[in-house]
């Protein structure tokens, strides 16, 4: 009865395990061996079913072959679309060396053979892109060396105001152990003694006077004072405050929005926009000292770019920025690393790959200009 349970809910195996045990019992039990075989022949027609749907899965039509038979035909369109390329850039440069040799024929000259001539182009263009890496090497070596001195001036004024941190002393330091100074008019007296100015006398002075002779005098914060800090900052002493959530939030828009536009080898027009800012880490704030504004940031993000194709935005190449350190010290010099090519362009597109890459950096550098003055009028 447990096996005819098993078995109409579905589970076999465990009505063919109770059978067998029941005939193991009372082998001579005709019900039991006529329910067994039925049991196993309904399990034989199971697998021969799920044999041939496996097999109509993958088969040349089955729906387990439709992405790999898409990643074929997309392959093989891509593979036309960058032998069309490749052939339309060879046919333009063709008619570039019959220009030239029209051009040296006019002059006197002999003509140059198509080899000689792509040769003399192809070492044009490297010692092109040579100076140009040799110039960019050469401003980031000088933009760190600057930034270097300049830290390294700060550490030395810190050093020499500051005595807590160390075991020297400063001269300024030395004479006040020896517990002697000189005044403003030349005479040495003790260190702890200490002049009043006219305006501490004025302060300390005690002796009672009439109201009729105080002309009150109205006390007002100083306008710059007033106008920087809090209302309740009416001396202008330090006061911070924190800006880093605005200052992440107004960069990442400005840097969505930095583009460039180019030409193709074709005339086609691409464009080459930012579209991804990630891993903005650090922080911001504005301090009034003294009532003066001072804007503080120090801030780290990478970036993906894409250079597209105006009419069908295709991909024709991608890869990512870093901008290591965007300092209130040193913005107006921005470093840029590149970190190499995602999507690799393809040969005919090389040359304009590299140069809306160059130019993309030059306008991410601007598009922090902005965000500084951004940052400027907004506090």
């Amino acid at each position: 009865r447990r096996a005819v349970a098993h078995r109409k809910m579905g589970d076999s195996e465990e009505a063919v395990k109770d059978l067998k045990i029941a005939y193991g019992k009372d082998p001579a039990n005709a019900a039991v061996r006529k329910e067994l075989a039925s049991v196993q022949k309904e399990i034989q027609k199971a697998k021969k079913a799920q044999k041939a749907s496996l097999q109509k899965a993958f088969s040349k039509g089955g729906i387990l072959n439709d992405d790999r038979v898409e990643d074929e035909a997309t392959k093989a369109k891509r593979l036309a679309r960058e032998k069309k390329e490749a052939e339309e850039a060879l046919k333009k440069r063709k008619q570039q060396w019959e220009d030239e040799c029209v051009s040296r024929m006019a002059k006197g000259e002999d003509a140059i053979s198509y080899e000689d001539w792509d040769k003399e182009e192809l070492a044009k263009q490297k010692a092109t892109e040579e100076e140009a890496t040799r110039k960019r090497k050469e401003d980031e070596k000088r933009r760190k060396e600057e930034r270097k001195k300049a830290k390294a001036a700060e550490k030395t004024v810190e050093k020499e105001d500051d005595s807590d941190d160390d075991d020297t002393f400063t001269e300024k330091e030395l004479a006040a152990m020896r517990g002697y100074k000189k005044t403003a008019d030349g005479r040495i007296t003790s260190y702890f003694t200490r002049e009043q100015s006219a305006e501490e006398k004025a302060m300390l002075n005690i002796a009672p006077t009439k109201i009729s002779d105080c002309t009150p005098q109205p006390i007002t914060p100083s306008s710059s004072a007033g106008e920087s800090g809090s209302a309740w900052n009416h001396a202008g002493t330090w006061e911070e405050k924190d800006t880093t959530h605005w200052c992440k939030d107004h960069l990442e828009k400005r840097l969505l929005e930095t583009k460039v536009e180019a030409s193709g080898i074709d005339g086609d027009a691409l464009y080459c926009s930012i579209t991804e800012v990630k891993d903005i880490t650090g922080d911001a704030s504005v301090a009034v000292v003294s009532g003066k504004k001072r804007y503080i940031f120090d801030l780290h993000c990478k970036l993906k770019f894409e250079i597209n194709e105006d009419s069908t935005d295709d991909v024709i190449a991608s890869g990512s920025l870093k901008l290591p350190d965007i300092c209130s010290t040193h913005h107006e010099e921005l470093e840029v690393e590149s970190s190499g090519w995602k999507k690799k362009p393809s040969m005919a597109n090389q040359q304009i790959a590299n140069d809306c890459r160059l130019r993309i950096v030059s306008e991410v550098r601007e598009s922090v200009k902005l965000w500084v003055k951004d940052f400027n009028n907004h506090y």
